[in-house]
Parts: structure tokens; C-alpha cells; sequence
């Protein structure tokens, strides 16, 4: 274990009331990952890091190039769409202060206590930025994808007190999720091919042969 790392992982457990000892190393990285004896897996982010500013676009680029089953015509579209986002995100308009964001906040990235307290998880793109970026993940899920309701929609619009989809950077905000979500598919399809039809729908919905949104995707992964 790494100096850094193991300490976190002592306090975690501590605080849990788990046993450190026999910890497996799984993954070392931006998050290492341990598997405790006790049949737990234990996910340690990195301390004493400032946080950067948001980096949207990550990995974006090396997921089209592993994806070489699919057609080398659709990877040079998507290699062409990444560049038209780059060059459109530095004139992002304005909206709310820039602060602390998630990065990838999505429902798997949180659990519940029993005292019915939120906990985020995988703070590995936790960064600076426009907390849109955050508020967008969810948006899509109605407008893009097709997995909640209008209803559903607005009870967290509610919630949260504001509508980004509203907002003029939305559209942009949009393209650049609905393209990570999709590199994640085509990325996930090179290794399982079970994943391939609907990782190619994702593609031909973003090139406009499935019609408009919502398109109604499937889970991947």
C-alpha cells in the first residue's frame, strides 16, 4: 500500500468498525481499490490534492480510438463531434457561480444510510466548475435517454430549485454527457460483445438515423 492511501484506508475502517488487515490491493490509481477480508471493497481516493478545474472531455478521445469494432466511419464522426464540443466549450454561457462539482453524479454514484443520510461516491472527476455539469446528468435522463419520467423530472427540478435544461448552456452541456455516455458504450462493447447493439444505437442516435430524442437507451455495464 502507499503511504497516503493505506492511512485513509486505516481510517475508513476504523470509522466503519472493519478490519484492515489481509487487505487485497485490487486497482492502484486516482481511486485505489482494496478487497477486505471481510468480503468488502473498499474504494480510497487520494488526499491533499487541490481540486482542478472540471475536464470534460476526459478519456473521450482514447475510448473512440479502443473501439475498433466499430465502423471506422462512426469513429471518425465521433472524433469530429468531440472536436466541434471542445472547440464550443470555452464559450460556454454564463450561469451559476462555478463551485465544488461531483463530476459524474448519477444514481449509482450514491447510496442511503439507514438514517436515510446521502453519501456520494467515486469522487474521481470531482473538480471546479459550472455545477450545470452535475445537473445535466440527471436532465439527460428525461430528455435524452428516456429512463425517468416528466414527473420524476420535476420533483428533482423541485427539489433542487433550478431547472438547467432552461438554461442557454444546456444544449451544449447536453451533447458533450450524451457523448460520454456513449464513448462508455462503445468503449464497454470492445470487451463484451453482448453490449455491441445497443452501444452502435447510441452512435446512430447521436448521427441522427434513430430520429429525435428521447431515444429510450438501455443500460451498459
Amino acid at each position: 500500500m502507499s503511504t497516503d492511501a493505506s492511512h485513509a484506508l486505516q481510517v475508513a475502517v476504523d470509522a466503519a468498525g472493519l478490519p484492515v488487515a489481509g487487505a487485497v490491493l485490487v486497482r492502484a490509481g486516482e481511486n485505489t481499490i482494496y478487497r477486505l477480508a471481510v468480503g468488502v471493497i473498499a474504494r480510497v481516493s487520494h488526499t491533499g490534492h487541490e481540486l482542478g478545474p472540471l475536464l470534460p472531455f476526459t478519456r473521450l478521445r482514447e475510448r473512440i480510438d479502443l473501439a475498433e469494432w466499430l465502423a471506422e466511419d462512426d469513429r471518425d464522426w465521433l472524433r469530429q463531434h468531440l472536436a466541434d464540443l471542445e472547440t464550443r466549450w470555452p464559450d460556454l454561457p454564463p450561469g451559476l457561480p462555478h463551485r465544488v462539482v461531483h463530476g459524474d453524479a448519477w444514481l449509482g454514484n450514491v447510496v442511503a444510510t439507514e438514517e436515510r443520510t446521502g453519501i456520494l461516491l467515486d469522487l474521481e472527476r470531482c473538480s471546479v466548475g459550472p455545477p450545470e455539469w452535475d445537473l445535466v446528468s440527471t436532465a439527460i435522463k428525461v430528455g435524452s435517454t428516456g429512463t425517468i419520467s416528466q414527473a420524476e423530472y420535476a420533483e428533482f427540478v423541485d427539489a433542487y430549485g433550478h431547472d438547467v435544461t432552461a438554461w442557454p448552456g444546456y444544449e451544449l452541456l447536453r451533447g458533450i454527457r450524451e457523448l460520454r455516455i456513449t464513448c462508455y458504450g462503445v468503449q464497454q462493447a470492445a470487451m463484451r460483445t453482448d453490449f455491441r447493439t445497443e452501444a452502435q444505437g447510441r452512435v446512430d442516435c447521436l448521427r441522427g438515423r434513430r430520429g429525435e430524442r428521447p431515444w429510450g437507451w438501455a443500460a451498459i455495464g
